[in-house]
C-alpha cells in the first residue's frame, strides 16, 4: 500500500492504493469405497488450491473546509464454509429412496467487487452528517454444473449395490 495525494484545481485530495496477494492450499483427508479391493473403505486425500490478487483504492476530496467526498474500490473474496468441504461421498436412505452427497472438496470461494461513495458534511466540531452509497458485485457464488455428468460412476459406485446407471435424455 502506498499513500497518494495532490490537488485538482483548488480541491486537495488524498488516499491510498494497494494490492494484496492471497494463496490458499487445501488438503482434505477422507474415505472412499474401493470395490476392486473387496468393497472396503480406504483413506483418500484430495487437494485443491487457488489464489487471488486483491487491489484497493481509497480517495477523499476536500470540496470545502467542511465538506468531504470519499470514494473507494476494493476486491475481496469469501472462502467456502469448511463444514461443506467434505472429501467423502455420503450415501443414506432406505428401501424407496437414496440421498447421495457428492464430495465438495473443490468448492471455490466467491469474489466481490466493492464500490463505495460518501459525502460528509462536518457541520460543527465533533459532529457530521453523511450520506453514502455502496455496491457489491458477487461472482462465483452460484456454480453451473451438470447434475448428471456423462460417465460419472461416483454415485453408482458409492451405493455399493448392483445399481446400474441408465442415461435418460430427459433427465441427464
Amino acid at each position: 500500500m502506498t499513500d497518494i495525494y495532490g490537488d485538482i484545481g483548488n480541491v486537495p485530495w488524498r488516499g491510498n492504493v494497494g494490492m494484496r496477494y492471497v494463496y490458499t492450499n487445501n488438503d482434505f483427508d477422507g474415505i472412499k469405497r474401493d470395490r476392486e479391493a473387496g468393497d472396503i473403505l480406504v483413506p483418500t486425500k484430495l487437494s485443491d488450491d487457488y489464489d487471488h490478487w486483491l487491489p484497493s483504492l481509497n480517495l477523499s476530496f476536500e470540496l470545502t473546509e467542511d465538506l468531504v467526498f470519499r470514494t473507494a474500490y476494493s476486491k475481496g473474496f469469501v472462502r467456502p464454509n469448511l463444514r461443506v468441504m467434505t472429501p467423502t461421498t455420503d450415501v443414506s436412505g432406505g428401501n424407496t429412496n437414496v440421498k447421495v452427497d457428492k464430495p465438495a472438496s473443490f468448492v471455490k470461494p466467491y469474489d466481490a467487487d466493492n464500490y463505495d461513495l460518501s459525502l460528509e458534511w462536518y457541520n460543527r466540531d465533533g459532529s457530521a452528517i453523511s450520506v453514502g452509497l455502496f455496491r457489491k458485485e458477487l461472482t462465483g457464488f452460484f456454480e453451473d454444473r451438470d447434475t448428471c455428468p456423462e460417465g460419472d460412476a461416483l454415485v453408482i459406485d458409492a451405493l455399493g449395490s448392483d445399481v446400474v446407471r441408465e442415461d435418460n435424455p430427459a433427465t441427464g
